[in-house]
């Protein structure tokens, strides 16, 4: 299987149940197999993560443990196994569009610059009745209905995101500090692999396809308000330390306008813009942007929490 075009990584752990219906959406392809791979990292899953990826062998479905936990760590070892010219990388629970690799193809090949990294939105499907008060709206991520290159601040989201391998080989990989690590939200692997990129190569084509979709499940936990606060709290904690390395005066200029940027958007939203369904919405998003504030300064003040990812 050498000259692939592309090298498909699944990280998973201990999701053997959704596992399945995401190597369902790969082996089912329009692309040509012949034109990629299919690499499941576990990361040290217990369930029956190997035999659930052993029952695709028909298919090729290679299959990597990985004992060091960390979705980095995983990620990495993706790096190391594959084989193809671009690593495509999708979460366990989600499900690729039949024509994903198809159009990353097209992309690739029709670009008159050599991209560096690729991706789409996701939607989000559903396996339990969301409450009522729960927006769609809520689980999709993108940059809408135009195909266009991302400017500084904007990023791919992980869960649908194709990187060269010339262009992950420049960054060395994704950060081990960072990322969901043994059941802890850790966030900022993505942000921060865009940002070294954009860093070592001011030129980098980072392009984001509309049609580049895949569909992302919704387990009932993130369906919870307290869930939402968590993560919101957690990437203030991020963004709140990545300009640590530029010294104290530039740490705190940018977390403090981000501090007034989001204060403002929750005062504009309850007294001006947004018309809430009820109370749910408004601690869901107004909430969580308070959350995020609380992260911001956390992190500036240098006290970093260990936050559950359920």
């Amino acid at each position: 299987m050498e000259n692939l075009l592309f090298s498909v990584i699944i990280c998973t752990f201990n999701r053997a149940n959704l596992l399945k219906h995401c190597i369902d959406s790969l082996v089912n392809q329009s692309l040509s197999s012949d034109q990629f791979e299919i690499i499941v990292i576990d990361n040290n899953s217990s369930d029956e993560t190997k035999s659930t990826v052993d029952s695709y062998k028909q298919y090729g479905v290679r299959y990597i443990f990985e004992k060091e936990p960390g979705l980095s760590n995983a990620r990495n070892r993706g790096i190391i196994e594959s084989k193809g010219y671009y690593l495509a990388y999708i979460d366990d629970d989600a499900k690729a569009d039949k024509s994903w690799l198809e159009i990353a193809k097209r992309e690739i090949h029709t670009s008159t610059n050599d991209i560096d990294c690729l991706g789409g939105p996701y939607y989000p499907f559903y396996t339990t009745i969301k409450p009522n008060w729960f927006k769609d709206e809520y689980e999709v991520r993108g940059f809408g209905d135009e195909r266009r290159e991302l400017s500084y601040l904007e990023y791919l989201s992980g869960a649908n995101m194709i990187w060269s391998r010339k262009s992950i080989n420049i960054i060395g990989g994704f950060e081990k500090d960072l990322g969901v690590t043994e059941g802890y939200l850790k966030l900022g692997e993505e942000t921060f692999a865009f940002d070294k990129l954009r860093m070592l190569n001011k030129d980098a084509k980072i392009i984001y396809v509309p049609d580049l979709i895949i569909f992302h499940w919704v387990p009932p936990y993130k369906m919870r308000i307290i869930y939402n606060l968590k993560r919101r709290f957690a990437s203030g904690q991020y963004l709140s330390g990545i300009h640590e390395s530029d010294g104290i005066i530039a740490s705190l200029f940018f977390t403090s306008s981000k501090i007034i940027v989001t204060f403002k958007s929750v005062i504009g939203s309850l007294l001006f813009k947004k018309t809430h369904k009820n109370l749910h919405n408004i601690i869901f998003e107004e909430g969580g942007k308070i959350f995020f504030i609380l992260g911001l300064i956390s992190g500036l003040m240098g006290i970093k929490l260990k936050i559950n990812n359920r």
